[in-house]
């Protein structure tokens, strides 16, 4: 009862977040705002801020592998760029982990059930280990309600990881220096909602290490709903928090946490990443794609009419991004889209 205690109020304030802001004008709260992105983030070429789908059909469901829009998914979420250059996304409505190539051919990943006969429901988020084990965080429930954490290495077990019954997880994020993960969301205690980020280590160990936001360094409204909606581990030891699915801090490694940026007017952040040396963070919100650099927000791509989910160049491209990947090169950031996976340069490779 007290699981779905939590599930249903994370449920209720969300929908109330949602509802208040799906209407707001996305203008600058406490940061500046560009409606074009500049030579801090691109080259002046072409081909900068194209759009390009890579596979899949837009809002057009199914289940089939195949090369570009041959290949259809059922919903597209978590994306991760595989040790190979491959991309791996979370196909959560198909039950399914699609492999997709750099020149978009989709196939399926055969993940075996696991130990104990269970199979894969409701995937989310992915991600692969240097040493080539896959790691799955699904939101499926079993008896007693909780969700579970796969752990795959392809020709090896697998293994079905019950997560906290008393938490509800928001993202999670590799580590850059090591072969663990870190997690993040909303967990019950005796004290009431917590917001925390914890470490997911090799094996399926969880709640390792676990730092609990202090309500007293929050902005107020973060503190009525403190759950941790995204994190993102970056090379610089910080990790950079989205914290009441609205306002990105930084949690250093001194154990400092910081307001890093106050994008009120921009709604629900959905996903958050930075680049190697953490001078640009990019973020989504609105099915739009931003910058944030040098205490400004540059606005990228976003929905554009007709709503088609159509490629093109900055204002011409019809994007509704949801989670990012970012190229090693730095160059291209892929994203999930409405049953497609896509990509955006960023700047040219010269």
């Amino acid at each position: 009862m007290r699981y779905l205690t939590i599930c249903l109020t994370f449920c209720m304030l969300l929908c109330v977040i949602v509802s208040c802001k799906k209407n707001s004008e996305y203008a600058p709260g406490n940061l500046a705002l560009t409606n074009t992105a500049e030579a801090v983030f691109t080259s002046k070429t072409s081909n900068t801020l194209a759009v390009t789908t890579i596979a899949g059909t837009f809002n057009t469901e199914g289940y089939r592998d195949g090369v570009g829009k041959n290949a259809l998914f059922m919903s597209t979420v978590g994306i991760e760029l595989a040790n190979d250059g491959s991309l791996l996304v979370a196909d959560t409505r198909n039950n399914k982990i699609r492999k997709i190539t750099q020149e978009g051919d989709v196939s399926t990943l055969g993940v075996p059930h696991a130990r104990d006969g269970s199979r894969l429901i409701n995937p989310y988020f992915v991600k692969q280990a240097n040493d080539g084990t896959i790691t799955i965080f699904a939101k499926q429930v079993d008896l007693d309600l909780k969700y579970k954490f796969w752990v795959w290495k392809p020709g090896g077990l697998t293994i079905a990881v019950k997560a906290n019954k008393n938490a509800d997880y928001g993202g999670w994020s590799s580590d850059p220096f090591n072969d663990y993960y870190w997690t993040c969301g909303l967990e019950y205690t005796e004290a009431g909602f917590k917001g925390f980020i914890e470490q997911f280590l090799p094996g399926g160990r969880q709640g390792v290490n676990p730092y609990y936001l202090a309500e007293s360094l929050l902005l107020p409204a973060d503190q009525k709903f403190p759950v941790v909606s995204k994190i993102f581990s970056a090379y610089n030891g910080v990790k950079y928090l989205v914290v009441n699915n609205t306002h990105i801090y930084k949690y250093t490694s001194s154990g400092e946490l910081t307001r890093l940026a106050t994008p009120v007017a921009f709604g629900i952040i959905d996903d958050i990443i930075a680049n190697k040396d953490s001078r640009t963070i990019y973020f989504t919100s609105g099915g739009r794609i931003y910058g944030l650099f040098n205490g400004e927000v540059h606005y990228l791509v976003g929905p554009h009419m007709p709503e088609d989910g159509h490629d093109g160049i900055g204002n011409g491209a019809d994007v509704h991004a949801f989670n990012l990947a970012l190229s090693k090169d730095e160059n291209t950031l892929y994203f999930t889209d409405n049953r497609t996976v896509r990509k955006l340069i960023l700047k040219a490779i010269r």
